[in-house]
């Protein structure tokens, strides 16, 4: 029995170290995000959503606009209302991605 259960802890400890071809050409993509400095470098539809959005939920209504990213097709938007308030338990952060075509993905 021991020898069995010697040969078997080998045989996950190669499986596991070993990797497959396909994880190793992923690693070598490099991670395409592009920041953009306006809501209004969005495409027309997305920004109809995450105005959208804003409008509908009163407390990100008042929230500033973070940092803006780009990757694929997904925008992703962050809120914020760290200047509006003094007290550190009264601080929030949002954070809004939408497609290009204005498909919201998560909030």
């Amino acid at each position: 029995m021991k020898n069995g259960s010697k040969t078997l802890v080998a045989l996950i400890a190669c499986s596991l170290l070993a990797t497959p071809a396909w994880a190793a050409e992923k690693q070598e993509r490099p991670l395409m995000t592009t920041l953009l400095i306006k809501l209004e470098d969005l495409p027309f539809q997305a920004q109809l959503t995450i105005t959208g959005v804003r409008d509908d939920i009163p407390l990100l209504k008042n929230m500033r606009v973070g940092t803006i990213s780009h990757q694929d097709d997904t925008y992703t938007v962050t809120l914020s209302n760290a200047g509006k308030t003094e007290r550190s338990d009264e601080k929030a952060t949002a954070t809004i991605k939408v497609k290009e075509d204005g498909e919201l993905i998560s909030l």
